[in-house]
């Protein structure tokens, strides 16, 4: 049922893979050597991410054990054969797959345009990434305790997170510059921002719904002090 990978230089034991139910009867390598496919007696095809050794994305199509496995060199297509007399083709769909918290992430959003996301995570950090590498950007610092919900504003000028701390949080989303820091009655559960990006919606443990003008604080008047 394990996969174990050795270095082929010295034989030592490099990593060690666990999914299948059942005793695993093929694998092969990506020709980049950063994907391993593999069949199981358990029916499944599996796809392991070499890099970070973790379960990518697996088939199920087979109806009795899958004997053999295969990926081809455009490193997307597995095919697999099967005691069901089957063969099947797939495509990898999964891109990427990289650790945003060492414990859980509780929620994620993803900007307009597509080009970032942003996740909330136990250890209390809400975390921007590069959508095309997988890459971190920068932090959103702040809250005191599990982050339970972000969001990006439709404009792609903010970002929002509330959490177990009771305070809703609002960053410009380049600088990670905190707008807004608003204290609420309960846990914040769920963050929103309207389609124009004018109302902030938090939910709340206490059942309650809240409603927030997100705007960011205007900057002082030439020569006021604030």
């Amino acid at each position: 049922k394990l996969i174990r990978v050795f270095t082929l230089a010295d034989g030592v034991l490099a990593q060690t893979l666990t999914g299948h139910a059942l005793p695993v009867t093929g694998v092969q390598f990506s020709n980049d050597m950063t994907k391993l496919v593999s069949s199981s007696a358990d029916t499944t095809v599996r796809v392991w991410d070499l890099k970070l050794g973790k379960h990518l994305q697996h088939f199920v199509d087979h109806k009795a054990a899958a004997t053999a496995v295969s990926i081809a060199a455009d490193l997307k297509t597995v095919v697999s054969g099967g005691a069901d007399n089957a063969i099947h083709a797939n495509v990898i769909a999964a891109q990427r797959l990289h650790i945003a918290d060492e414990k859980s992430v509780n929620d994620l959003a993803l900007s307009q345009n597509g080009a970032v996301y942003v996740t909330a995570g136990t250890d209390g950090k809400v975390k921007g990434w590069d959508a095309n590498s997988g890459n971190p950007i920068r932090e959103f610092l702040g809250h005191q305790g599990p982050v339970l919900s972000v969001a990006i504003n439709p404009y792609n000028l903010q970002v929002a997170g509330g959490g177990s701390d009771k305070v809703l949080h609002v960053w410009n989303l380049n600088d990670a510059v905190v707008q807004h820091k608003i204290t609420t009655p309960a846990e914040v559960t769920r963050v929103a921002f309207n389609i124009e990006g004018k109302k902030l919606i938090a939910a709340g443990a206490d059942l309650a719904i809240r409603s927030f003008n997100p705007a960011p604080p205007m900057p002082p008047a030439a020569g006021v002090v604030p």
